[in-house]
């Protein structure tokens, strides 16, 4: 496992819990990525037996649609924070549905025991995401299913180079505010580091239009994503340097209507499979070709 607490986890779940009972009406980029993780899941015969899914913050009707596409015998529901625990075990009373407050960096699941792991907005907050990549892919059966959507590299950059440049303006340095997210490069490379085979990595982006810089960062604290990064500047910043980002921002964007600006959010999809050779494709072995290249390329035809 990895040292590095790039991510204060107590404040994280402190923050899922003070707005568990709000994040109903600001998860629309969550319930997004549900959605999409649904249209991914309706193209995959195979049924499952036993599955985990992460996700706490997805509104419990996309909850419920992801369960019933996955047909699964037992499902647990997984989510870091108490509160949206009991939010879950309450809006989806099912005998075949157990909840477990459990973070997606430490899986409870043994090996081998899931024929699913799916994860919905929990996977760009870890500190060891190699590690979690590689439990997930040891709790599934083999020809067992990984599925996660998260948000990707593109995400609020202009707004965090807007940060950067009103810190350094008004206060001579900078500190982080907005995540260090991966993009589709890194996290294949992850993929396949963790041993899925079959990884595939897409992405979507999405502009979303607001009227301040204010509303912004409330519908993102609201929804469970406020700053809790370890390295973060604990101090309350100004109205002035809120300002002064939004100037920057619009000016840099070419946003001259006053009313409205849009930022980028780009929401990742990973899928892999736990290895199986009886039942997925593998590689030809080297040297085993009946055909050479040469003789190919050599051809008068």
């Amino acid at each position: 496992m990895q040292n590095a607490t790039i991510f204060d986890k107590t404040r994280q779940r402190t923050q899922r819990n003070k707005y568990a009972s709000e994040i109903a009406d600001y998860n629309f980029l969550i319930d997004h990525a549900a959605q999409s993780i649904i249209d991914r899941l309706s193209v995959i015969t195979l049924k499952f037996d036993k599955v985990a899914i992460y996700g706490g913050r997805t509104p419990a009707k996309t909850l419920q649609k992801i369960i019933s596409a996955l047909n699964a015998k037992t499902v647990f529901l997984c989510d870091y924070a108490e509160n949206l625990c009991h939010d879950m075990a309450r809006t989806l009373p099912d005998t075949n549905i157990l909840v477990v407050q459990s973070d997606a960096e430490w899986l409870p699941f043994a090996n081998h025991s899931l024929d699913a792991c799916i994860g919905i907005f929990e996977h760009h907050s870890l500190n060891d995401l190699p590690g979690a990549l590689v439990q997930a892919q040891r709790a599934l059966r083999p020809d067992g299913l990984f599925l996660a959507a998260m948000p990707g590299a593109d995400t609020l950059y202009e707004m965090r180079e807007a940060m950067q440049r009103a810190e350094l303006d008004l206060y001579g340095g900078m500190s982080p505010h907005i995540f260090p997210f991966a993009d589709k490069q890194q996290y294949g490379a992850l993929m396949q580091r963790a041993g899925f085979a079959l990884p595939v990595v897409d992405s979507e982006h999405l502009q979303v239009s607001y009227t301040n810089i204010f509303k912004l960062f409330h519908d993102l604290k609201s929804m469970g994503e406020g700053n809790y990064l370890t390295a973060r500047n604990k101090k309350n910043l100004s109205r002035q340097f809120f300002d002064t980002c939004e100037k920057i921002y619009r000016t840099e964007n070419g946003f001259t209507d006053e009313s409205r600006f849009d930022v980028t959010f780009e929401i990742i999809h990973l899928i892999g499979w736990a290895p199986d050779k009886t039942k997925q494709q593998q590689p030809l072995k080297p040297g085993s070709a009946e055909t050479s290249l040469t003789a190919i390329l050599s051809s008068d035809e």
